[in-house]
């Protein structure tokens, strides 16, 4: 059976035919929301959101060559013009897509095709890098692209998946290989696809895992995260938890070792489920740290207990390490050798706007600036403080400057979670008595700027041990803002920003670059 048949795809959403397709239509080349990047040969779902409507693109899509057109409105349909294209009425497009989705995961299954999924409070999008990375050294496979972890991404990765029987190459997997039900063997299959699957709101990771019905999990943390929806830390556990009743009956769970003490307190794994745990601190963890990352220029190298294989990668700090832990646990359920793992995570590389190093200018008289400008939650700030607060300046005089902005949806904890960042900046630098110059060797920061409604409570508690003039506070963004503090950047410094996706700080990032590098 070919899956990706137009009339399959009409069968799998519960459509019905507007305008049937040539009867010479091919296979289907897969799907696509985005009518800018529609290719020959896709079907299109013509989604709508708040600011946007797909149906208003049917005639773009179909001129830029789909093959499907699946719709909600009839009238603006017919109204299109789609020319000989194949267009499918179904009453939400968006469910439509899900149960195509859905339809697909089984078929992915009876193929062998491994889905791996991703979840928790930080390092998701990393850390499932970090397992493609790995998993891609010996199989073949996809990730979800960029953070494709909601309603719209998770099916789309699963749809993006290739399906069919192939063989691996460099070790012996671990799964059975199968075939069509027209038992055919097929060279375009996919061994593994990793799924990121995100929340904000109470109930949407058990409606992803659903979709995804995962082979393996991995579950990197429970922290404050969109906490005006989930209230307390055992609400987060809850929420991520419940994908664990989704893994397949001979699945795995990989489990950081807090995450999997919070919920074996509250009795959140289902009886008969095979759980690993890592962390940096386990002692019975399946993977953990025989010793502690050592950090060379933009490389940290440590040795994990179990099996003590050294890893070096070329990715900064401390939880990024404990990420690749993950990552190992996974390569090895798929049955991959350790130097293999080992050498696939030398060659990783930082997801964009995640402890991205750049060095900018020249020697002493560059700049270091570490764009970690993605997200940010009180863990993930915390983090990402601690690595840099250890690094070396560029220059011996240079200073350690802290640009952060508002961390979102904190809910009624968020001015005191504001105020932690502050002690947490305040802890870990030298006291200003010490001097200038002592002070710029000495771990810690030197210089905070503070962006956003909510930079007050972090420049609060700083204020009571820091001088005025190492601290900045903008509490409204304007046009000039970039340019002021990319001013306030001098050679030789070393600088980290980091915040809520919502105040889009990498336009700080993109100053700093533009003032350095021209």
């Amino acid at each position: 059976m070919n899956f990706w048949t137009p009339e399959n795809i009409r069968e799998c959403t519960g459509g019905k035919w507007l305008a049937e397709p040539p009867a010479d239509a091919g296979t289907v080349a897969g799907v696509t929301t985005d009518s800018r990047s529609v290719r020959v040969g896709q079907a299109f779902f013509a989604l709508r959101g708040e600011k946007f409507d797909g149906h208003d693109y049917l005639t773009s899509s179909a001129q830029s060559g789909a093959a499907v057109l699946v719709v909600s409105d009839a009238e603006k349909a017919r109204s299109a013009h789609t020319g000989k294209v194949g267009v499918i009425l179904v009453e939400d497009t968006l469910f439509a897509l899900q149960k195509l989705a859905s339809a697909y995961r089984d078929h992915l299954r009876a193929c062998g095709t491994r889905v791996i999924g991703v979840v928790g409070s930080n390092g998701k999008t990393t850390t499932r890098n970090l397992i493609h990375t790995v998993l891609a050294a010996a199989f073949r496979g996809t990730q979800s692209p960029k953070s494709f972890n909601n309603h719209i991404g998770v099916p789309l990765t699963i749809l993006a998946a290739g399906a069919g029987t192939a063989k691996t190459q460099g070790v012996t997997a671990t799964r059975k290989t199968a075939r069509r039900g027209d038992s055919t063997p097929h060279k375009d299959a996919d061994d593994f696809v990793v799924v990121e699957i995100g929340t904000n709101h109470p109930g949407e990771v058990d409606a992803l895992a659903r979709l995804a019905r995962p082979d393996a999990v991995v579950v990197t943390s429970i922290g404050h995260e969109h906490m005006e929806f989930f209230k307390t830390l055992d609400g987060v556990a809850i929420e991520e938890a419940s994908i664990l009743p989704h893994v397949a009956p001979d699945g795995l769970a990989v489990i950081e070792g807090d995450a999997a003490t919070r919920f074996e307190r509250l009795k959140l794994i289902p009886e008969g489920l095979k759980v690993w745990t890592y962390g940096p601190h386990h002692a019975e963890s399946a993977a953990t740290f025989y010793d502690e990352p050592v950090t060379d220029g933009d490389t940290q190298t440590f040795t994990t207990r179990g099996g003590k294989l050294i890893i070096r990668l070329p990715i900064l700090g401390t939880h990024n390490a404990v990420n690749a832990l993950a990552a190992t646990l996974i390569g090895k359920w798929m049955g991959m050798e350790d130097d293999l793992i080992a050498a696939a995570l030398a060659q990783a590389k930082p997801v964009d706007m995640r402890m991205n190093v750049l060095h900018l200018g020249t020697g002493a008289a560059g700049v270091t600036l570490i764009n970690d400008a993605y997200n940010a939650n009180p863990s993930s700030v915390v983090a990402a403080l601690r690595t840099v607060a250890a690094l070396p300046t560029p220059a011996p005089e240079g200073r350690r400057i802290a640009i952060l902005g508002d961390m979102l949806e904190l809910g009624e904890e968020s001015p005191d979670l504001h105020r932690y960042i502050g002690k947490v900046i305040a802890e870990s630098s030298l006291p200003f008595s010490a001097g200038a110059a002592q002070a710029s060797r000495a771990p810690g920061f030197n210089k905070a700027i503070f962006v956003g409604k909510l930079a007050f409570f972090m420049a609060e508690a700083l204020s009571k041990v820091w001088p005025a003039s190492q601290i900045e506070v903008h509490p409204t963004w304007d046009e000039a803002l970039p340019g002021r503090i990319a001013a306030a950047v001098q050679p030789g410094d070393l600088v980290l920003i980091k915040a809520s996706r919502g105040m889009g700080l990498e336009r700080l990032a993109a100053a700093i670059q533009l003032r350095f590098n021209g």
